[in-house]
């Protein structure tokens, strides 16, 4: 019976050991690769599914946009969830910025669309997670807003569908600027 008990105290003080040294192994893995992906913590978009790491902000704006992010710019939310099949997903971002990028913005014409009033209709809410979040501004009449559908529609489906958008709102009143690009 002593023996039984020896044997079992010696596994348990072996386990413990090999259980610090995995941990110490696991810290000088960490000073040695800071960048690892999986020490970074995980970003979860509004939809609950994980936001992919975006390098340069302001670049990837411009790249699906067509606008130049100022340098100013405050990020206020964003995220890149395109993954899974066929890379659906959606990428948003908001941030605040001045009013003479605004006026820039609400002056300039993009996408050949002309600029439209808010409310933002349900057939383009639906789509975006931000609407879940950002509800009072998608609701105001104060907002301006393009929506673009980026692929042709087929004759057999309805216009408007926008099963692949885009979309960039902007609120004056709060000097902020919505947008979301989205592929399902």
């Amino acid at each position: 019976m002593k023996s039984i008990k020896l044997s079992l105290k010696i596994m348990a003080l072996g386990c413990l050991s090999l259980g610090f040294l995995f941990f110490i192994f696991l810290v000088i893995l960490r000073f040695i690769f800071p960048d690892l992906y999986f020490w970074k913590p995980i970003k979860l978009s509004l939809n609950g599914v994980r936001c992919l790491d975006i390098e340069d902000e302001s670049q990837y704006f411009y790249d699906s946009s067509e606008f130049k992010m100022p340098t100013n710019a405050e990020i206020v939310i964003s995220c890149n969830d395109h993954s899974g099949f066929h890379r659906d997903g959606e990428y948003y971002v908001v941030f605040d910025t001045t009013n003479q990028y605004i006026n820039n913005y609400l002056q300039s014409r993009l996408w050949e669309i002309s600029w439209k009033r808010g409310p933002i209709p349900d057939t383009v809410t639906s789509k975006t997670g931000l609407y879940k979040k950002f509800l009072e501004d998608f609701q105001s009449p104060n907002v301006w807003y393009l929506v673009e559908d980026r692929f042709p529609v087929k004759e057999s489906q309805p216009a408007n569908i926008f099963h692949n958008g885009r979309l960039i709102m902007i609120n004056p009143d709060k000097k902020r600027v919505f947008y979301s690009q989205w592929d399902f």
